[in-house]
């Protein structure tokens, strides 16, 4: 199952459908289904190709999370901020270059800072 997946890229369908979809079904519980997804990847012996799909087109993908309410978008970022990047598998996993570029772009292109006044 674990080949077909990685081999048919589902994980890039998957995000690529979640894209496309209405930003009402992207809630908090579907973002726990990902973050569970992605703690049991992390402790299979060979899920770390799995993971990085997971994380290129779903996690790490700006576009399906920024429509979604701010408490989603605080709950994804923190925990990857604090726990995903603690484990050693996601970490030597993930591209440390790109996934900083990414990071580096969604705060360019879709975060700003609002004058209060």
């Amino acid at each position: 199952m674990q080949e077909q997946m990685l081999g048919g890229k589902g994980f890039l369908v998957i995000g690529y459908l979640l894209e496309k979809s209405s930003r009402v079904h992207i809630t908090r519980a579907v973002l726990e289904q990902f973050l569970s997804f992605a703690k049991y990847l992390d402790g299979l012996s060979h899920g770390a190709p799995l993971l990085k799909q997971l994380c290129d087109h779903i996690l790490f993908n700006p576009a399906i999370w920024i429509h979604t309410p701010a408490k989603v978008q605080l709950s994804l970022y923190t925990y990857l901020s604090a726990e995903f990047i603690g484990t050693a598998t996601i970490y030597n996993t993930i591209r440390r270059i790109g996934t900083v570029l990414q990071l580096m772009h969604t705060l360019k292109y879709y975060y700003w800072v609002v004058n209060p006044a």
